[in-house]
């Protein structure tokens, strides 16, 4: 399923593959977040090189 804004451009897309895992992908004006269940992996896709994979207060203890 896939979900468009009024300007027909794709937002939000949830997904079951072959193998029955979900995923979800999420489309903004800052990137897009990517979550699959088949591996485990989180993926954002920032742009105009907005930051990245920094560690917050409670990563960095």
């Amino acid at each position: 399923m896939t979900m468009f804004n009024a300007g027909k451009l794709p937002r939000g897309t949830l997904a079951v593959d072959a193998a029955s895992s979900g995923h979800m992908v999420l489309y903004g004006t800052g990137g897009g977040l990517n979550l699959s269940a088949s591996d485990g992996r989180v993926q954002w896709n920032p742009v105009n090189g907005a930051a990245q994979n920094f560690q917050t207060g409670r990563e960095s203890r």
